[in-house]
């Protein structure tokens, strides 16, 4: 497409598991610590009979009922993995990569908190977190 005289390629990912309230238990495998099946750990739990657990299991999230569950201290944005491997990902290149994070990286605290801000929430502490 063209935008402000310039060609680009534009991407659209929405996940709307979340958006319809799927996805929001405490305790679920699809919190971005591993794929629904991966061989390694779903084996794992299989021989152990669920006794083996994974570190999403033992995780402390902080919960609001505005905004959900999130975890920031053992969270890791390299390691992250949806439930299902999505192609956006699996073909990700360095520079996609480099590019997605210098767009993040322009992101002011001011902008973050505008947008959270236009969320309109009704818990003040939710909005602050």
């Amino acid at each position: 497409m063209t935008e402000n005289g310039r060609t680009i390629v534009k991407h659209y990912l929405q996940d709307v598991g979340s958006t319809f309230g799927m996805c929001n238990d405490k305790y679920e495998w699809d919190l971005s610590w591993e794929h629904f099946y991966q061989g390694d750990t779903s084996r794992r739990r299989l021989f152990s009979f669920g006794f083996a657990l994974s570190p999403w299991q033992t995780v402390e999230y902080v919960e609001y009922p505005s905004i959900g569950k999130f975890e920031g201290d053992r969270f890791d944005p390299r390691t992250r993995r949806p439930q299902t491997p999505t192609t956006a990902y699996l073909e990700l290149r360095d520079d996609d990569a480099f590019w997605a994070a210098r767009r993040v990286a322009a992101f002011t605290d001011e902008m973050i908190r505008a947008a959270v801000h236009t969320g309109a929430y009704s818990d003040p502490m939710a909005e602050k977190f």
